[in-house]
């Protein structure tokens, strides 16, 4: 007795079929878990972000709030970056946030030796950070967290 061809299944087939259903299976768990589990940055955060005075000569100035997974007990510091561009020296604008930070009650143990450097970490009582950046000749940012409590 003869099997018909038209039953007949490529290995081949099957094996794609299931990697599709296995990938499709997987990108509905990461949007899930990303839709349900992901955090924004917490309303303390935000507040602290938008009090950071933009550059007086900066030529932009954005602020990006992203969505991140959080799958810790404690929770996660969800950060705002804030990213801008001036035709200024680092040396400047790092002078300018020095002294108006710390005035604005922020501690840094950023100090110049013989060089200004490249970045600084500013931070309060209430533990709120923010890490200012150099990131190139033109392009600078601010990293902004604090504790969701």
């Amino acid at each position: 007795m003869r099997t018909s061809k038209i039953f007949s299944v490529n290995k081949g087939f099957i094996g794609t079929l299931i990697l599709l259903i296995l990938v499709a299976a997987a990108a509905g768990a990461i949007y899930f878990m990303y839709t349900n589990y992901a955090k924004t940055p917490n309303e303390k955060t935000t507040k602290v972000a938008a009090a950071i005075y933009k550059y007086p000569n900066s030529s932009s100035w954005e602020i990006k709030e992203s969505k991140n997974f959080c799958l810790t007990v404690g929770g996660c510091d969800q950060p705002i970056r804030i990213l801008f561009e001036s035709q200024n020296e680092w040396g400047t604008i790092y002078s300018y946030y020095k002294t108006y930070m710390t005035q604005s009650g922020w501690t840094s143990n950023s100090f110049v030796l013989t060089s200004i450097p490249s970045s600084a970490v500013f931070k309060r009582a209430d533990k709120c950070q923010v890490a200012m950046e150099n990131h190139n000749e033109l392009k600078y940012s601010f990293t902004v967290s604090c504790p969701d409590q």
